[in-house]
């Protein structure tokens, strides 16, 4: 093993397959052995790991569905700073960023609303140039909303939680699609740090790539584990928001994003915050597991990172 750290033989990113799942409803797949087997390999995963690899439909027609959006990226990426600056939004971490000289984000606040897909696309093809981005982001949205549904539905039903806390939850989900670009390590081919290893502040991240590595997962040895692209695979990762729900059941996924690829990297993420309070089940506290967190206001946990130098960690702003 080098000095980075990275793990070169047995761990893998557990893999989950989909396939046969999300294209059904929760009430015809919740008592199926391929739900119940799913669900199982789901939360374990998320307990040991804080992430999993979730494979769809192989079909060469889906796999076209889910990158149809990044043929718009280049173009996208393109456009001047200033452009890209007026991708704000009130609520904080919605918009466009650029942490670094080699990594940028880009935001579409309720991806769910085709209006506000609308919105992003009419600030950089304001005469409509690029019809082909909307519908690939809404196609896209479609896809990923789902799968967050459904795993959130199986992190439900495997604690044994009211399917009416479920379906309160995921009422009061936002949801924000993120597109990134990493610029690639250059003609010299030397790997840098595009992304710091880090939590994430929200409760989901599902992370789609185009066929550029980069995105590397630390597991509980301290070794880093790569995500292998493939057309079909989305990498699913639990961030602080379900570390506190769950009662620190479920780990937060430690990542980081490091390139030694000459070319650029694009990811669309899938981000998911809750509207209001996050607070842990009665089902999750115990004598084994006593209750370990006030409730999380979401957003003003968000807004306290804001402006600071250093993160403001969970545990400190609303632990007991």
């Amino acid at each position: 093993m080098g000095v980075t750290g990275r793990n070169t033989q047995e761990a893998k990113i557990p893999v989950v397959d989909f396939s046969k799942i999300i294209n059904h409803t929760s009430s015809t797949t919740s008592s199926s052995s391929c739900w119940v087997e799913a669900r199982a390999q789901v939360c374990q995963a998320l307990e040991e790991y804080g992430c999993f690899v979730a494979t769809l439909s192989d079909a060469d027609a889906d796999a076209d569905e889910y990158n149809k959006i990044f043929g718009s990226l280049d173009e996208l990426f393109g456009f001047p700073k200033e452009i890209k600056l007026q991708n704000t939004y009130d609520k904080p971490f919605r918009g466009y960023h650029s942490p670094n000289d080699v990594h940028e984000g880009l935001g579409i606040d309720d991806p769910t609303n085709p209006q506000a897909i609308h919105n992003f696309a009419n600030l950089f093809w304001p005469n409509g140039n690029h019809p082909n981005f909307s519908e690939s982001a809404d196609g896209y949205a479609k896809v990923v909303v789902r799968l967050d549904e459904t795993v959130t539905r199986m992190i439900f039903e495997h604690y044994g939680v009211d399917n009416k806390w479920c379906e309160s939850h995921i009422g009061a989900t936002d949801y924000v699609l993120r597109l990134h670009k990493y610029d690639g390590a250059g003609a010299a081919g030397e790997e840098h740090m595009a992304l710091p290893e880090h939590t994430d502040m929200n409760l989901t991240t599902i992370i789609h790539q185009n066929h550029v590595n980069g995105l590397e997962v630390k597991i509980a040895n301290g070794e880093w584990v790569p995500f292998d692209v493939s057309p079909n695979s989305f990498i699913f990762m639990t961030g602080d928001g379900f570390q506190v729900w769950s009662n620190d059941r479920i780990k937060p996924c430690v990542h980081r994003v490091m390139m030694s690829d000459k070319e650029v990297r694009y990811s669309v993420l899938l981000s998911t915050f809750h509207s209001g309070t996050i607070s842990v089940p009665e089902e999750l506290i115990d004598d084994q597991h006593p209750l370990r967190y006030k409730p999380l206001n979401h957003l003003q946990y968000l807004a306290s990172q804001l402006g600071q130098n250093y993160r403001v960690c969970v545990n400190n702003f609303c632990g007991l």
